[in-house]
């Protein structure tokens, strides 16, 4: 998956291409049933993929463990580990959103080959940084210049995003495109 784009033309002229990094994720697959499944893509917030697992931060285990019950997988998508970075809550341009934003599509593209997947009901979600790249996911312009333009979220479930961390000239470039 790319490494460092900064801004919207990367993803455009196609630049980030020339940084590739592989981004973990972890997926769980329910116990009953033989797919293919929907699934829901956890995108985390700034203070990145520790939330997944830190008590204060249980919600997301808990919907998981929800959706694992009624015959929905779910992904754990890690934005930081490969760039080096665990945290961005005090450095917001640590890993740009753009980065993130394009691994989310990339993990879409990588889930579309698995046939344990119904790629047609991938949904994505995330809070405050996570929930700025679910709503991001909805731009269809950036999606086209990513991937397939048979490939899309079936559903954005963004948990208080911050527009302000996203910059509002970066919204502005994406809109005026």
């Amino acid at each position: 998956m790319p490494g460092w784009p900064n801004q919207y033309s990367s993803i455009k002229d196609g630049s980030y291409k020339n940084s590739p990094i592989e981004v973990d994720a972890f997926i769980a697959f329910p116990k009953k049933g033989k797919g293919p499944f929907p699934v829901l893509i956890f995108a985390h917030a700034s203070g990145g993929a520790k939330l997944f697992t830190d008590e204060w931060f249980k919600f997301n285990r808990l919907a998981a463990k929800s959706l694992l019950k009624k015959g929905i997988a779910v992904m754990f998508l890690d934005n930081f580990s490969a760039r080096g970075t665990r945290s961005t809550s005090s450095n917001q341009k640590a890993v740009s959103h753009f980065s993130t934003y394009i691994d989310a599509f990339k993990a879409l593209e990588y889930l579309s080959k698995d046939p344990r997947v119904n790629i047609k009901k991938v949904g994505i979600t995330g809070w405050s940084r996570g929930g700025m790249i679910s709503l991001m996911a909805s731009e269809k312009r950036l999606r086209d210049a990513l991937v397939s333009k048979d490939l899309y979220f079936a559903a954005a479930q963004p948990r208080s995003p911050d527009l302000l961390i996203a910059g509002v000239q970066e919204c502005l470039e994406i809109l005026n495109q």
